[in-house]
């Protein structure tokens, strides 16, 4: 009997495995702040790949001879010693006893507490604590960055994958027999490397490994000429023949001298070279034991040896996986394959609060098949996706299926990013991995290779209380009548938002049951255009129209049932308010109003209570939580969101007193909110803001008077939703110009129908962030922008650990392009990013200072 023995990537070890990264999707429900609110951890990018990994065995030997049993995680790129409880350890320099760290000055420090000989969290120290440093040899492999990695691509033909055993000096020779190897490289019954490809390529793609170091069942490994400890770090006690900073030089001596001893056992008329573009398909070295302590080199990797100088029947050794006899299992050879064939990681390297494809592929984590995306365009297994172009019942066969496994859809709202649909079924070998059986919906951005250096990412799959910021729920990612999870839209949760977190104008309805080999569900396709491309926005001077003494009162309030007083807090009006003009709101003609004290405006909708339309009420949000700003689900056409907060005008109350007023006056409707209080907060009655539509040239003004807490502004922002669609639709989420103006401000929203600077036809036609240059840089780098409307533009600067660091614009500017150049000599090397905020658009980006 086989052990099917998977390496679990699972969200849950995923939070284990990166300290500071909050993957834990128990713990991405509860975090919803954003971008600065997240600690962000550093996997150095560059040409390598790497699986992370976590809670790896290994031991250590102190000065005095005593070996510690602890553990290891992370990728290659960047990892850590810690114990069983998460408490991190590293080697005391001057002592070199290893001890437990703590954090100090923006850097882990040695504490005093031995390991070993003490209780960590009975002395006071914090579990977890860990920085992100950039070594010499990352910042080299770093400056790689911008360079493109051409990978071999998967071919219908044979693949060669050749196998090489090495273990160091004077070690024994590995304990596992040649049959438990060869299994899970070439078993064709699996799980095995050979078995895996055939099953996600339709039997297109063949990898047998050759694996001649063995007699009969005993392996015959490669013994080097030098210690284990050579390619581990140096420290002048317990491993003075260390490397500093020659580790990449070691490890391509060591490999070719593997190579120079097995080549003499490669038949000369084995094909190496299947594809002919000179090089040896893949090389896999598997190196006797396991990681090292804080390792750069001895971790599981793909990378290339370079420059190819070593060649085998007339090829060139160049791609190679690098494995650890201890860490080693199929799981692993089929991901780090996947990059031999051309398939980029699909988890982030740094941002790792979000994991964007969860345990649905296994170039991101978990251990089933790629996504059929990835088998279209890297494996080429695929050889066309069908697009819906029309509304209709589709359905689907099982994603395994070798036809009808993956349908497309265009995204009215953008012309780089589509949505793919494909069933996932719990079932099989590798696909048992999967958390459950349903339809799955992820977006493509074809701006991106792969997730490692995202955001943006190249696939990002669709979950619950999914966001730009919080991770959500990837495990419930299927769709499917069976757990009640139907349908997906811009109104939904999970929403189909695009990568700048903008509605994505997917529809998708009535999923049914995942019970067969087959998943039915409605499209419906959406052509309007996004709500941000009708109005622009324009901060403007202070332009309070006073109607305190000349307005009507509006005195007669409903909340469902209640009238009077007791709907005070939640009421709205009992029937439509004459506008005294016809107002134009998107291509349609109105002439009445209805309210809600809310901040809630309908032209169409007369009930604007938020629990009479099913959903949350506003004061179960919490006071001033981001999340009060909408939720999505709530069916009002033909709406505006004024200032909406949960206000309060009970006269009974000792604080009430607040009212609402109307008045029509030159050909402008004024509708003012004067001096209302909240329900959180009765005792602050000094909050005032008013509507104005001006019937001349279609706009919506909000004008603010006062707020009495200053957080209202910064937490409150203007909605705008068409009368052709359910659910109010933000003009974005995350930016400066929807939101409530300081006191005495407004914002003016021009249809872009009408004149004027939105117009133009020589400005730019959208907003756009480009990459800074030079990237790596130093000291200095420059950022370009553009922008289309006249609006508040802001561009900071964030440190790995989501820290303001710098300011470097933010201020009214007028349409058109930008450069800002940031010095950055007194900053310290490492990874940053960029965030420009404006009106109607965020994006953030990273960079790389290397000094």
């Amino acid at each position: 009997m086989i052990l099917w023995q998977f390496v679990k990537y699972s969200s849950t070890i995923s939070a284990n495995i990166i300290l500071h990264s909050f993957i834990s999707e128990e713990i991405s429900m509860k975090r919803t702040s954003r971008f600065i609110g997240f600690l962000i951890v550093v996997l150095s990018v560059s040409m390598l790949h790497s699986a992370p990994r976590s809670f790896v065995p290994i031991e250590l030997v102190q000065p005095d001879g005593t070996r510690l049993h602890v553990y290891a995680s992370g990728d290659e790129y960047y990892n850590w010693v810690h114990d069983k409880d998460n408490y991190t350890i590293l080697q005391d320099p001057s002592t070199h006893y290893y001890v437990y760290a703590v954090l100090g000055k923006g850097m882990l420090l040695p504490s005093p507490y031995v390991v070993g000989t003490i209780n960590p969290k009975v002395a006071g120290l914090t579990s977890g604590v860990n920085i992100y440093p950039l070594s010499p040899r990352q910042q080299k492999l770093l400056q790689t960055i911008a360079a493109s990695t051409v990978l071999k691509k998967a071919q219908t033909s044979g693949f060669t994958n050749l196998v090489i055993f090495i273990r160091f000096k004077s070690e024994p020779e590995f304990s596992q027999g040649f049959s438990r190897y060869d299994s899970m490289f070439n078993s064709s019954i699996g799980p095995s490397l050979k078995e895996y490809y055939h099953e996600v390529s339709w039997n297109q793609f063949d990898v047998t490994s050759f694996l001649y170091q063995h007699s009969g069942n005993l392996i015959t490994s490669y013994e080097d000429s030098h210690t284990r400890g050579y390619f581990e770090k140096y420290d002048a006690v317990t491993n003075p023949g260390g490397y500093t900073n020659d580790a990449d030089a070691r490890e391509t001596a060591l490999l070719n001298s593997a190579l120079a001893a097995v080549k003499p056992l490669v038949p000369p008329t084995l094909p190496m070279d299947n594809n002919n573009d000179g090089f040896v398909d893949n090389v896999t070295f598997v190196v006797s034991g396991s990681a090292a302590g804080w390792a750069d080199l001895l971790w599981p990797h793909m990378s290339y040896l370079t420059p190819s100088e070593f060649r085998i029947n007339g090829a060139a050794v160049s791609a190679y996986n690098f494995q650890l006899d201890d860490m080693f299992d199929v799981g692993v050879l089929c991901h780090e394959m996947g990059h031999s064939v051309g398939m980029p990681d699909l988890y982030r390297y740094t941002y790792q609060a979000i994991s964007p494809c969860g345990s649905w592929d296994i170039m991101c984590s978990g251990n089933a098949h790629m996504t059929n995306y990835m088998k279209y365009k890297y494996g080429k297994w695929i050889s066309s996706i069908p697009e819906i172009t029309s509304n209709g019942t589709y359905a689907l066969n099982v994603s395994t299926s070798p036809v009808k496994n993956v349908y497309k859809i265009l995204s009215s709202r953008s012309a780089r990013e589509y949505f793919l649909l494909e069933f996932r079924k719990k079932t099989g070998l590798y696909e048992s991995e999967l958390p459950g059986s349903g339809l799955i919906i992820y977006r493509i951005n074809d701006r991106a290779d792969g997730n490692s250096l995202g955001p943006p990412d190249e696939i990002y799959i669709y979950r619950p209380n999914g966001t730009l910021w919080t991770n959500g729920l990837p495990s419930n990612a299927y769709l499917t009548s069976d757990v009640a999870r139907t349908a997906i839209g811009d109104s939904t949760n999970p929403s189909s938002f695009l990568s700048d977190g903008l509605p994505g104008g997917l529809s998708i309805t009535n999923v049914g049951p995942a019970a067969g080999d087959s998943i039915r569900f409605d499209v419906k396709i959406i052509s309007s255009v996004p709500v941000t491309n009708d109005y622009s926005a324009n901060k403007t001077a202070f332009n309070w129209v006073d109607i305190s003494s000349s307005g009507s009162v509006i005195q007669n309030w409903v909340n469902g049932t209640l009238t009077g007083d007791t709907a005070l807090d939640d009421g709205y009006t009992s029937s439509a308010i004459p506008l005294g003009i016809n107002f134009n709101y998107y291509g349609h003609s109105y002439n009445s109003i209805s309210v809600a004290i809310n901040g809630l405006v309908s032209f169409t909708q007369q009930a604007l209570n938020v629990a009479d339309n099913g959903a949350p009420s506003l004061s179960s949000f919490g006071y001033f939580s981001p999340n009060i700003f909408w939720p999505g689900n709530i069916q009002f056409p033909a709406s505006i969101a004024v200032a909406y907060n949960d206000y309060d005008l009970k006269r009974t109350d000792t604080y009430g007193g607040g009212r609402i007023m109307y008045q029509t006056v030159n050909n402008r409707f004024i509708l003012s909110w004067i001096n209302v209080g909240t329900f959180e907060r009765k005792g602050d009655t000094t909050n005032s803001f008013q509507l104005v539509l001006d019937a001349s040239n279609s706009s919506l003004t909000v004008n603010v008077q006062r707020f009495g807490v200053p957080v209202t502004a910064q937490s409150i922002k203007i909605g705008i939703q068409k009368d052709s669609t359910n659910g109010l639709s933000w003009l974005d989420a995350g930016d400066d110009t929807v939101r409530i103006p300081a006191n005495g401000s407004s914002v003016v929203f021009i249809p872009l129908t009408s004149t004027g600077i939105a117009g133009s036809s020589e400005l730019p036609a959208q907003l756009n962030l480009e990459q800074n240059y030079p990237n790596p840089f130093n000291p200095t780098t420059t950022m370009r922008f553009s922008i289309g409307t006249y609006q508040h533009t802001s561009l900071r600067i964030y440190d790995l650990l989501g820290r303001e660091v710098a300011v470097l614009m933010n201020e009214e500017t007028p349409p058109g392009s930008y450069e800002v150049v940031w010095d950055a000599r007194s900053f310290a090397s490492g990874i940053y990013f960029y965030r420009l905020s404006t009106g109607q658009f965020t994006q953030v980006k990273k960079m790389i200072l290397m000094k």
